[in-house]
Order: C-alpha cells, then sequence, then structure tokens
C-alpha cells in the first residue's frame, strides 16, 4: 500500500479514536455534524501536510485541534472545553502506551507499524468505551474539586513534556517500554499523594462544616449552664421561705416534693458530663431539655466515661440524636426514658429504651428502618430519619439492634447502635 496513504488512513483512525471518545464522554450520539466532518478532513489533512521531520511542531498542532474540538463540543466553554481535551488525551495516550507495551512484549517493537498501532488503539477504544462504565469518567471528574482538576492539568503538562522528549528519538519508546512504565508510576504516585492530601483536607472541611451546623447547641448549653447557675440561688430562696408558707407538716412536705421534682430534671442529664464526646453530650443533653418542656424525663447512663469509635463523633452524636428523638417523639407527658451509653472493645455501645403503647414485632420494628415508613402524621421527614440511622452504620460498618418487651406490666421499645 502507498505509505502516502497510509499516513492518511493513520490519521483518519487516530480522528475517529477521539471523536468516539468525546461523544462517549458527552453522552452523544456516534452520527457526526456536517460540521465535525469538514473539521475531521481538515485535521487529517493539516496533520499530513506538515513534514515528518518536525514531529515535535507536528504533535504541538494536533494537540491545539483536538483542543479546539473539545472546547466546540463543550459548548464552546473554555475551562470545561480543556478539562474535557486532558481527560480525552490521557484515555487516548493510556490506550496507545498499553498497546505499545503489550506489542513490545509479544513481539518484536520494530514491526509495529503506525496503521497497526492505530487499528489496535481504535479497537481497544471500541472495547473500553462501549463495554465499561468508563464513559462517566467526565462526568464525575468535571463535577469534582477544583484540586482534582488542577491534578489533572499537572499531570497534563508532564505528559507533554515526557512526550516531547521522546518525540525527538521516538525508538526511545519503543526500545525501553520499561522506563516509560516507570515515568508513569512516577506520575501517578505523585497523583496519588495530592489525592490523598485533597481527600483529608475535604475530610477535615466536613468536620468544621458539622462543627458549625452544632455551635447553635453549644451556644444553647452554655446559656442554660449561666441560667441554672442564676437560678440556683433563687432556688435556695425558694426551699427557705417553705416553712413561712407552710404551715404545717404535711403542707410542707407536699411542697418539697413538688420542688425537688421539678429541680431533678436536670440532675438526670449530670452524667452526661462525664464522657469525653463533649458534641454528643451537648447534642443528647439539649434534646433531654426539649423533652422536659413536655414533662418527659431522660435518664442518662454514662457507663464508660471514655468512649472510642470509628466514626467521626458528629456521625456518633446523628446516630444516637436520632434514636432519642425518636424516643420522645413515641413518649407521651409523664413518661420516662433510659439512655445508656458504654464502650466495648473500641467501640461505642449506645442504647435508648422508651415506654410504648403499643406491643410491636420484630417485623414492625424492621419496617421503621425502611425509607418514609413512618408511624407518626404525615410531614416532608417522616421516615428518613431511622432508614439514614440504618445507611450510615452500614455505611461504617457497624451494628445495630432492636426490640420490644414487657417488663412490670410496661412495653418498652430497646433500640441500640455499636459503632
Amino acid at each position: 500500500m502507498n505509505d502516502f496513504l497510509i499516513t492518511y488512513i493513520a490519521a483518519a483512525i487516530e480522528f475517529l479514536s477521539i471523536y468516539i471518545i468525546l461523544h462517549r464522554f458527552l453522552e452523544l450520539t456516534l452520527i457526526p455534524k456536517p460540521l465535525e466532518i469538514l473539521y475531521g478532513l481538515f485535521v487529517i489533512f493539516l496533520l499530513n501536510v506538515i513534514p515528518d521531520d518536525k514531529g515535535n511542531f507536528l504533535w504541538i498542532i494536533g494537540q491545539f485541534c483536538y483542543l479546539l474540538y473539545a472546547v466546540f463540543m463543550a459548548n464552546k466553554n473554555i475551562y470545561q472545553g480543556f478539562l474535557l481535551h486532558i481527560i480525552t488525551i490521557f484515555s487516548t495516550l493510556l490506550i496507545q502506551f498499553g498497546v505499545i507495551i503489550s506489542y513490545s512484549l509479544l513481539f518484536s517493537p520494530k514491526t509495529l507499524s503506525n496503521l497497526a498501532g492505530s487499528l489496535a488503539t481504535l479497537l481497544l477504544v471500541f472495547i473500553i468505551f462501549f463495554a465499561t462504565p468508563y464513559p462517566l469518567l467526565y462526568k464525575k471528574i468535571s463535577n469534582a474539586a477544583k484540586p482534582l482538576h488542577l491534578l489533572l492539568i499537572n499531570s497534563y503538562l508532564i505528559f507533554v513534556f515526557v512526550l516531547l522528549i521522546f518525540k525527538t528519538d521516538q525508538t526511545s519508546v519503543y526500545k525501553n517500554p520499561f522506563f516509560l512504565l516507570s515515568i508513569l508510576l512516577l506520575i501517578l504516585s505523585i497523583n496519588i499523594g495530592l489525592l490523598y492530601y485533597d481527600f483529608t483536607l475535604q475530610k477535615k472541611q466536613t468536620e468544621l462544616l458539622s462543627h458549625k451546623k452544632n455551635l447553635p447547641i453549644y451556644r444553647a448549653l452554655i446559656q442554660d449552664i449561666r441560667a441554672n447557675q442564676h437560678e440556683y440561688s433563687n432556688r435556695l430562696q425558694a426551699l427557705s421561705l417553705l416553712p413561712a408558707t407552710c404551715k404545717d407538716y404535711d403542707s410542707l412536705c407536699l411542697a418539697l416534693k413538688a420542688y425537688t421534682k421539678e429541680y431533678s430534671h436536670s440532675l438526670y442529664a449530670y452524667p452526661l458530663l462525664q464522657i469525653n464526646m463533649p458534641l454528643l453530650a451537648a447534642s443528647l443533653y439539649n434534646l433531654a431539655n426539649q423533652a422536659a418542656e413536655k414533662n418527659i424525663t431522660v435518664h442518662f447512663n454514662a457507663v464508660s466515661p471514655k468512649l472510642q469509635s470509628q466514626a467521626p463523633e458528629y456521625v456518633v452524636s446523628d446516630l444516637a440524636c436520632i434514636l432519642l428523638q425518636n424516643a420522645v417523639e413515641a413518649s407521651a407527658s409523664g413518661d420516662y426514658i433510659y439512655v445508656s451509653i458504654d464502650c466495648k472493645d473500641g467501640a461505642i455501645v449506645f442504647e435508648v429504651r422508651n415506654s410504648s403503647p403499643i406491643f410491636y414485632t420484630k417485623d414492625e420494628l424492621q419496617n421503621f428502618f425502611k425509607k418514609e415508613y413512618s408511624t407518626k402524621s404525615p410531614c416532608a421527614n417522616s421516615g428518613l430519619g431511622l432508614f439514614y440511622f440504618k445507611r450510615t452504620i452500614e455505611r461504617y460498618q457497624g451494628a445495630f439492634g432492636y426490640d420490644c418487651i414487657t417488663y412490670n406490666n410496661h412495653i418498652w421499645i430497646v433500640m441500640k447502635f455499636i459503632l
């Protein structure tokens, strides 16, 4: 076959590979538009009129043409087009390197022609972009954080630098595939380090946002402590005046019982001061105060003050508040709720017990954890709390349990998690 015709066919196959990758990334039909056909013919012609001895210049012109095409396909958005171009070129280069390395290990590198390499690349493009979920990569990366985009740009510039060096001596690519593989592994290791740094940064930002979200709880707790300190002197004064207002022993006893019952609500929350998770303590104390306003008493028992968990503290607090909030909503005025907090084998054990007017079977309790299932009146958030609770426990590989028992002629619902 004529060498001139072979170079045109190889260039056409390369453009076809880029065409397929771009359209699969953007989830577009493979049927070309007239303008795309004209642009493809122009690029193929342009890349073949430039002399072969100007290899670096030829490669740069090709990259510029493909960049313009990517920007056009990205609705003329330069940033998204540049990002699309980088991911497309990365995909193409990795496939080409895979072809080169595989061929050099199986056959003599000198027997790999441009046409055979282009055909092998096109075949792999069809397999990868039609038989795997690889085309979803662009959507995920375009929606990712900016550091990942900068990471790709950095990798692309390194690739350009390495390839321009190799273009000056193409035989070094075929003779030293392991050297090329070492360069790729070096780039990969650098990028993994940057990604790990970005992951750690995002994790810290998530914790910071959680603390900001729970800051009102801390402020409410501080205000409540200040109010209790101010009220302490008033309570002492009220107790000191009881003998003057109660003229007989019976009335004095009744008044003392009434006062001490009213003042004892906050005492049940004092075990929370022992635990080493301030956010968990503040969140539970805040819910206990809300329960007290409904004349519902929450008893806390901190079995172990030193708590540990494989999940962050804000996650533990969210899960604990879901169970306690559901218990408060299921209780009536005058009811008691019992909360136990323990730590075993490096995991927190949190249990909530509340009374129930109805006895539930295990199957009925299991329905509580289904999405949008609720025994309360319909509202926007009904049925989502325990569903989120279950999903979060599973994500952190924890465990949870539930039961309905009868004790002292009372029905109790018991829910717990180990995390």
